[in-house]
């Protein structure tokens, strides 16, 4: 615990906030948000006060923490369900009004015999410069959850047809160099001629991302749900690989 007076701009300030003592939490740190007066000395006790980072690395086994996966896509296609599932409680708001989700919802979840935070996001609707009032700033909290993940899970309504927008939401992750797992969700929903014409259009669509390791689930049921973990290590595993330039350079052009 780190106590902390603001709007302290001077001197006399400094005086005031030495009562602060008598709350027993230590020492005061006096600063001004407003002119950033002392915000060193304060940042300084801050660090003082968190454990050692740990070593950095990229590649092999993570360290540094649980990896980072963002629930992605169209209003309405599961994702606060998805949370929730394997979460195994209810953490976020669900409604079949699309929208429910306005800004990021970041949970620590135990799945496949680890951490992982997992990111639910607001459903991108449109382009981010097509949107207006909530749905911009939605948007954009959703781009700037994307771009802190590692993993970025794009669902799909495997009920509905394969729209433009799924289509252009996993460009978008593709396009910000995340590990990139896809998800058709509500497979509980379809029969077999629905599944028919998914395999189809998915053919048809979604061939520039044949790589991306896919599941089949319903967040509704938990069917398949086992599935998830490994799909996203596959994606992560991908994704951090490095090709020397030498066998680079060997590959058939």
């Amino acid at each position: 615990m780190v106590l902390c007076a603001n709007k302290v701009d001077g001197m006399s300030g400094e005086a005031d906030a030495a009562m602060l003592w008598s709350l027993g939490l230590g020492e005061p740190y006096c600063v001004s948000a407003l002119h950033g007066r002392g915000s060193g000395d304060l940042l300084d006790a801050i660090l003082e006060k968190l454990p050692p980072a740990p070593e950095q690395t990229f590649g092999g086994e993570p360290v540094g923490g649980p990896r980072r996966v963002a629930l992605i896509g169209r209003p309405n296609v599961g994702k606060s369900s998805l949370l929730n599932k394997v979460a195994k409680e209810d953490r976020v708001v669900v409604n079949e009004l699309a929208g429910t989700t306005r800004d990021p919802v970041d949970e620590l979840i135990q799945l496949g015999g680890k951490t992982w935070k997992f990111i639910d996001t607001a459903g991108i609707r449109r382009r981010v410069h097509q949107t207006a009032g909530a749905d911009f700033y939605a948007s954009l909290r959703t781009a700037a959850a994307l771009e802190k993940a590692e993993v970025a899970v794009v669902l799909i309504d495997a009920s509905e047809p394969i729209a433009e927008q799924d289509t252009r939401i996993i460009t978008m992750a593709v396009e910000s160099g995340r590990a990139v797992v896809i998800a058709y969700n509500k497979w509980d929903q379809i029969d077999e001629e629905r599944r028919y014409y998914l395999e189809r259009e998915i053919e048809q669509d979604l061939v520039q991302v044949q790589w991306a390791p896919r599941v089949n689930v319903s967040a509704l049921t938990g069917r398949h749900m086992e599935k998830l973990v490994p799909a996203i290590e596959t994606s992560l595993a991908g994704w951090e690989t490095r090709i020397p330039t030498a066998r680079l350079n060997r590959l058939p052009r």
